[in-house]
């Protein structure tokens, strides 16, 4: 396939048979795309138009079943900044959580150890077998 624009997945349509995706700049590289499902992918779009032009209304009902629509409300909120920009934040969050924690060791606070060890249970996890496999 050719490279797609960055609102591709915003406006794009999944499918539950061949083509899985549809949308009008979505075309085979071998250049096999009829013209005639080329037409009727674009008159289906313009049909139900894209995300940004489509705005439902609370009462609103959609014209088909959950299962068969993209979510793209995670993709509309996701964050716009860049993979550093994003990592760098993370990890001065995860410095000054840290520091905090250190704090707190001179008040030998258990009940905020066991919630620390109960809440964060998961990354504890991530953070023993990435650090197990260095």
């Amino acid at each position: 396939m050719h490279p797609v624009s960055p609102t591709f997945f915003l406006e794009v349509q999944q499918n539950w048979t061949t083509p899985f995706w549809s949308h009008p700049t979505l075309v085979p590289l071998d250049g096999s795309f009829s013209p005639l499902e080329s037409s009727q992918l674009e008159r289906e779009v313009a049909r139900r138009g894209s995300i940004g032009e489509r705005e439902m209304s609370e009462g609103e009902e959609d014209e088909e079943p959950d299962g068969n629509m993209v979510d793209t409300v995670a993709a509309v909120k996701m964050d716009q900044r860049t993979f550093k920009e994003r990592f760098s934040h993370l990890i001065t969050n995860l410095q000054d959580f840290t520091s905090g924690l250190e704090y707190q060791i001179q008040f030998g606070d258990h009940q905020m150890l066991n919630t620390v060890e109960h809440e964060g249970a998961s990354f504890i996890w991530l953070m023993e077998n990435c650090l197990d496999r260095e």
